[in-house]
């Protein structure tokens, strides 16, 4: 039987994970992108040969949602998919010149929210992040 602290911590999870998403989409939407479209550019800058299969696994998104994300992020000329040699079906994935600008306006404007909510935790709460990669772990060591 499920208690109340348990529901409780369940909840505060989501609502966070709202509040952050909502914020994110805020400090981003000057710039004509999403907070989820901001980070698939990122995760490209930093992984160089990305592909699709890459993004589902690391956002944990499904197929169609990726896909949706990056159809229009290549619709805005963000980003270009190439065929590499001896795969014709992986699509690498590449940020465009537009998309390189894009990531470096991008970084100020989520620096700057990081730099917020950083700033908003109490001394002894400076570990959250450790306590977050931690609470990741464990839930997904248990996912069926």
């Amino acid at each position: 039987m499920r208690t109340k602290e348990q529901e409780s911590i369940i909840a505060a999870i989501g609502a966070l994970a709202r509040v952050a998403r909502r914020s994110s989409d805020r400090s981003l939407a000057g710039l004509g992108i999403t907070g989820a479209q901001g980070s698939v550019l990122t995760y490209i800058y930093f992984n160089d040969g990305a592909c699709q299969k890459d993004i589902e696994r690391h956002f944990m998104m499904s197929r169609a949602t990726v896909s949706g994300l990056i159809d229009s992020l290549e619709t805005q000329g963000l980003i270009s998919r190439a065929l590499p040699e001896g795969d014709r079906r992986r699509r690498v994935l590449a940020l465009t010149d537009k998309g390189l600008a894009m990531v470096s306006a991008s970084f100020d404007r989520i620096g700057m929210l990081d730099s917020l909510l950083r700033s908003s935790l109490p001394d002894e709460g400076k570990g959250f992040l450790d306590t977050c990669r931690s609470i990741i772990g464990s839930l997904e060591g248990n996912l069926c």
